[in-house]
């Protein structure tokens, strides 16, 4: 049977309804540039190289949760390797998801 495959915008949905559900208060942190109508370029965002496409926090722990949505061929860049490595050194939850069953692997193995 074939995977339906899911765009990133609907996996960052379901990613934020899922770990609502586990006790996380999150958001999607948006990091792309913004276009500039009047100049015809995109301008850089001013966050945090890297910075995941989630993040939050568990309610009852504090433990933060960095979570980078990746879909197709799409890969991590270098400061995106290096700002989920950070969470996880701190002792934070962080990871890549591609799928919502490997999002729900990932939340079974690593019980908040």
């Amino acid at each position: 049977m074939a995977v339906k495959k899911v765009n990133t915008n609907a996996l960052t949905r379901e990613a934020i309804r899922i770990f609502t559900i586990c006790g996380f208060e999150c958001w999607r942190q948006n990091n792309g540039g913004v276009y500039d109508p009047t100049k015809k370029v995109f301008r850089a965002n001013s966050s945090t190289p890297g910075i995941s496409d989630i993040i939050g926090y568990h309610r009852k722990t504090g433990v933060i949760l960095a979570c980078e949505i990746k879909t197709g061929a799409d890969k991590l860049s270098p400061y995106q390797t290096r700002f989920l490595d950070s969470i996880k050194s701190a002792g934070g939850f962080a990871f890549v998801v591609r799928t919502v069953s490997d999002l729900t692997t990932i939340l079974k193995d690593n019980k908040s």
